[in-house]
């Protein structure tokens, strides 16, 4: 099974055929968590590459766009059958679940000429009746309610009906072949084959309570990015590399493999993607400040949902966290690793200055420039391997995640 033939699409639009690599590219943004609406924008940017001449459908109908993907990076119509059309719709429902009814809004608003209604024929209308049902039913969380999807949601998961890319292919050899999340969609596909997909609400909920279960077989090797069930905030990528660490060393249970953790670039900008995503996801928030983040902490504090919490450092940010010895150890085991000879004395690391600006004039006391914060993450992450390695701070903070 190779990617997709040079075709044409309905209005003579021809493309370049996209590398597996590319393929596989497009099938992981459909994988990783992303609002919807941010999603198929990127997917029409990564269509656009591959067209032939200069002609731009990023402004193009929702239709025209449509039909674009689908010749690019979808499914081929022959072997667009019930079991590939069930694996996106499964994925769209999920969707439904982990998105508030507004981003689906957002969607649909976000499409051009989405205001021009075009007849529907009988077999999209018969098809959005079941959606219909089989979203309400989704959405319903206590027995014997039923809740009634809105318009955005029904035309979202007819889109993901009709509109599906090329997930047979991750059955075939290609540059997916070790990815975990190519192996479980694969082995999603085998389960869905042995149960006769069909449109309907019966076989969606199994579809959907057999993912689950598989779900959680698979979970340990999955990245946190795949069907995560709480999003952490935190300012730079230091305590993205660092967290998953302390996370998983630490034994707190499910949340170990299901949080994901978001490098936000800065207090200002966390407050920011808070603000935004509280409103779009219905998955609890963890937001990670620095000590000194203190508006942006009573701002946030004031806007927290029930369901989401805030943690700000003791003290100044990760790195001051460790106690000075453990610190000491692992910067003297980071200089040895880059071959220099002169390690640091204790007297060095003075207390009350901020650990990275007392690095930084150490690094280049030692001819060694700024200090690079982000590769010594990296390098310490490899040195936390039990819980007594993580600051008792860092347990504080593992403490409300487990909570959540």
């Amino acid at each position: 099974m190779t990617a997709a033939k040079d075709r044409k699409t309905n209005s003579e639009i021809s493309f370049k055929t996209p590398s597996l690599d590319q393929l596989w590219s497009s099938l992981q943004r459909c994988l990783v968590f992303e609002e919807p609406s941010s999603r198929w924008n990127r997917l029409v940017t990564q269509v656009s590459r591959h067209l032939n001449g200069k002609k731009d459908i990023e402004d193009a109908s929702f239709e025209e766009q449509q039909e674009c993907f689908q010749a690019v990076f979808g499914t081929p119509e022959d072997l667009l059958d019930l079991t590939a059309r069930s694996m996106n719709l499964v994925l769209a429902l999920r969707d439904l679940q982990t998105f508030d009814s507004a981003e689906f809004d957002i969607w649909l608003l976000s499409q051009p000429n989405e205001e021009e209604t075009k007849e529907q024929s009988a077999e999209a209308q018969a098809e959005i009746a079941v959606l219909e049902e089989i979203a309400g039913d989704v959405l319903s969380t206590e027995p014997n309610t039923t809740v009634v999807p809105t318009h955005a949601q029904i035309q979202y998961l007819h889109h993901a009906w009709s509109i599906v890319p090329y997930w047979r292919v991750l059955e075939s050899a290609g540059p997916w072949a070790e990815d975990p999340m190519a192996i479980f969609i694969a082995r999603f596909m085998a389960r869905l084959d042995l149960m006769r997909p069909n449109l309907s609400k019966e076989f969606f909920k199994s579809a959907l309570a057999e993912f689950e279960k598989l779900l959680k077989e698979e979970r340990e090797r999955l990245p946190t990015n795949f069907q995560p069930t709480v999003l952490a905030l935190v300012e730079g990528n230091t305590e993205a590399i660092v967290l998953p660490r302390f996370v998983s060393v630490s034994g707190i249970g499910a949340q170990a493999k299901t949080t994901m953790f978001i490098a936000c670039g800065g207090a200002n900008q966390l407050l920011r993607r808070y603000l935004h995503l509280r409103d779009v996801t219905t998955l609890p928030i963890l937001c990670v400040l620095d000590h000194d983040a203190i508006d942006q902490a009573v701002t946030i504090e004031d806007l927290l949902r029930d369901e989401d919490r805030l943690h700000v450092w003791n003290e100044g940010e990760l790195e001051d966290t460790f106690p000075a010895l453990s610190i000491l150890e692992t910067l003297n085991a980071y200089l040895h690793s880059l071959g220099v000879s002169e390690l640091l004395r204790s007297d060095e690391l003075i207390n009350g200055e901020r650990r990275t600006e007392q690095l930084d004039r150490l690094w280049r006391a030692r001819g060694l420039g700024n200090f690079d914060k982000v590769e010594f993450a990296q390098f310490q992450s490899t040195r936390i391997r039990q819980s007594s390695d993580i600051p008792e701070d860092a347990k504080a903070l593992l403490r409300t995640l487990k909570s959540m």
